[in-house]
């Protein structure tokens, strides 16, 4: 409490948490965008110049995963029973949300259409990245879910005063 009122603007550690979530799916959602785009490209090759296209296509991979994320925000993170299941219900909506917005911002009709496709295409194909997403997906549910409970604490705390 005393953190709080000296420092008001320092989140607090489930905030930081949620931050961190958000952050790490971005950056891999920007990641996945630019290996998938030069796997359809001509060169396959990573080591190649870094054009504004393809600085375009990595934010519209962060745009994406951030905006699977936000329409996942409600299934991440679940305590309880059903909570794995949730969370891997949140996994497939941010997986196929990700993949169409960013694919929508990439090229607007075709993205749209076969941007969920190539993306699961591309995680079947290269098991390493499937791996790292599903990873990155758990950890995010698991850093959501800490920022949850915090959250419950501050409200049970709240009350408990409240009645005494």
């Amino acid at each position: 409490m005393r953190d709080r009122i000296l420092y008001p603007l320092r989140p607090s550690v489930g905030e930081r948490r949620l931050l961190t979530a958000w952050i790490g799916v971005a950056l891999l959602g920007g990641f996945l965008a630019h290996i998938l785009v030069s796997n359809i490209s001509y060169e396959q090759s990573m080591l190649r110049v870094f054009t504004t296209s393809d600085g375009w296509f990595v934010l519209c991979g962060v745009f994406g995963a951030l905006a699977g994320l936000y329409f996942a925000r409600r299934w991440m993170g679940s305590t309880g029973r059903f909570g794995p299941c949730r969370a891997f219900c949140g996994m497939i909506i941010v997986t196929f949300m990700a993949a169409l917005v960013g694919g929508s911002l990439m090229l607007p009709l075709y993205g749209t259409m076969f941007g969920p496709m190539l993306f699961v295409l591309m995680l079947i194909e290269k098991p390493v990245l499937a791996f790292t997403w599903i990873a990155m997906l758990l950890l995010a549910d698991k850093l959501i879910r800490d920022w949850r409970r915090e959250r419950e604490s501050i409200f049970a705390l709240s009350s408990f005063q409240a009645q005494s």
